[in-house]
């Protein structure tokens, strides 16, 4: 089972390279 935290920094590190695919 996924841990609270592995969901959590999936969903920064979506971010993150959403945010780099702007640039």
């Amino acid at each position: 089972m996924p841990n609270g935290t592995d969901l959590l920094n999936s969903s920064q590190l979506r971010k993150r390279s959403m945010q780099a695919a702007e640039f």
